[in-house]
């Protein structure tokens, strides 16, 4: 650690210093130590909580579009089942929302082999049903969420091979 005066065996020797090298190293440790939490981002997440006995659960009417091969597109609500063609879905979808006063949510789902064309299509409209309102001067528009229906895993898929447990 320092210069050695060398002796009998040759002339003088280096050895580097590390004890500043240490000391640097010790610092940036510390350093990314501390502003790590704060570089760290929390994700929030909305669990849906248990209803306690006097609640009651606000059930909304469910509207689920299904794009089939043959360019139709089948609209139903649980209860009733509409088929029409793809121009006719945008009116279609905004006779059925209009009563629906929470959050409108329309669930997507898509045979297989439809086009990819027609499932960006399908997904388009659906977005912009939702209405304009003027509010002074300012447009409101109401906003239509989209969510893809879960298929069932064990559910057979037309012309795949069954399902081995």
């Amino acid at each position: 650690m320092g210069i050695s005066a060398g002796g009998s065996k040759g002339g003088p020797k280096s050895e580097m210093n590390v004890t500043p090298l240490v000391d640097v190293v010790l610092v940036l440790l510390v350093i990314f130590m501390v502003t790590m939490p704060v570089m760290m981002r929390s994700i929030t997440i909305e669990i849906p909580r248990d209803l306690e006995a006097d609640e009651v659960s606000v059930v909304s009417t469910q509207v689920i579009v299904k794009a089939l091969v043959d360019g139709t597109v089948d609209i139903s609500d649980g209860v009733n089942s509409t088929n029409v063609q793809r121009p006719q879905l945008a009116k279609e979808l905004r006779s059925r929302l209009k009563d629906v006063a929470s959050e409108k949510t329309v669930f997507a789902d898509f045979e297989d082999g439809v086009p990819w064309e027609q499932v960006v299509s399908v997904m388009d409209t659906i977005k912009g049903v939702g209405k304009v309102t003027q509010e002074g001067t300012n447009s409101v528009r109401e906003v239509v969420k989209i969510a893809l229906k879960k298929r069932d895993k064990n559910a057979a898929v037309p012309g795949a091979a069954p399902a081995t447990p």
